[in-house]
C-alpha cells in the first residue's frame, strides 16, 4: 500500500497547512515543465498524495486503511536510527546521512555521487542507464523491530549552482562556488517507514525519485542486533 505521508515527506499528524506547503514545494520541484518529462511520475504521485490527504474524509479513510495494512493501533510512530552499530540511546530523532550514516555499503560512496550527478548532467550518463540498488544494513533492537517506526534519510543531490546559474562561468574565469562545473552538492531528506514486526532479513527498497535521483535506490536489509 502506498504511504501518501511518505510521498509528501510529512509526519502522519501533520496539519492541513503543513500538507499544503509540502505539496506546493514538491509540485514546484517535480512539475514536468520545470523538471522535465522524466519527473512526471514523481509529480503524479505528489498530486495523488495531496488529493488524498487534503480532503478530511479521504484522509480519514486512508489513515484507517494504512493502520489496517500495518496491523497497528493509532499511535504516533517511533523514530529508528539507521546504523550498523548500536545507537547510544534506544531511539534518536536525528536524521541519517546516506553518505555518512553507514559503515558498509555497495556501491562505493564515489560511485554513488557519480550516479547522482548523472541526474543533473545527462551528458555524463550512458544511454539506457539502469537503476542500481545501494545495499545497506538497518540495525534494529528486538523492540524496535516489533514496534516499527520511521526514520529520516538524507540523500546526496546536485543542483544548479545559484552563483553562476548553472553555467560554470567562463573558461578564463570559472565560477568559484562550483569550481566551474555548474552544479553544487546538497542533501534532500526522505521519510522511510519501517513496518511493525518485519521479519529479520527482509529487504526494503527505498526509491529516490522524490529527491530527483532516478538511477539509484536504497536497499535496506533489516537485522536485529544482539544485546540491543
Amino acid at each position: 500500500m502506498k504511504d501518501y505521508y511518505v510521498v509528501l515527506g510529512v509526519p502522519r499528524n501533520e496539519d492541513p497547512h503543513g500538507i499544503r506547503e509540502a505539496y506546493r514545494q514538491l509540485a514546484k520541484r517535480y512539475h514536468p515543465d520545470r523538471a522535465g518529462p522524466e519527473a512526471s511520475t514523481a509529480f503524479r504521485e505528489v498530486v495523488e498524495a495531496y488529493e488524498a490527504l487534503s480532503d478530511p474524509e479521504r484522509r480519514s479513510r486512508f489513515d484507517r486503511s494504512l493502520r489496517r495494512a500495518e496491523g497497528r493501533l493509532d499511535v504516533a510512530p517511533d523514530t529508528i536510527v539507521l546504523d550498523d552499530e548500536p545507537p547510544p540511546e534506544p531511539l534518536s530523532p536525528e536524521p541519517v546521512s546516506l553518505m555518512r550514516g553507514f559503515r558498509r555499503m555497495y556501491p562505493s560512496r564515489d560511485e554513488i555521487l557519480e550516479r547522482v550527478l548523472h541526474n543533473v548532467l545527462p551528458s555524463r550518463a550512458p544511454k539506457g542507464e539502469q537503476t542500481v540498488a545501494l545495499d545497506t544494513e538497518l540495525l534494529l533492537s528486538a523492540a524496535e523491530r516489533a514496534r516499527g517506526g520511521v526514520t529520516w534519510l538524507d540523500v546526496p543531490v546536485f543542483r544548479g549552482c545559484p552563483a553562476c546559474g548553472g553555467s560554470g562561468g567562463g573558461l578564463l574565469y570559472p565560477c568559484a562556488a562550483c569550481h566551474g562545473c555548474g552544479v553544487v552538492e546538497g542533501e534532500a531528506r526522505l521519510r522511510v517507514s519501517i513496518p511493525p514486526r518485519a521479519p529479520e532479513g527482509v529487504v526494503l527498497d527505498v526509491p529516490l525519485e522524490l529527491a530527483g535521483v532516478y538511477n539509484l535506490l536504497v536497499r535496506l536489509r533489516l537485522r536485529v542486533g544482539s544485546g540491543l
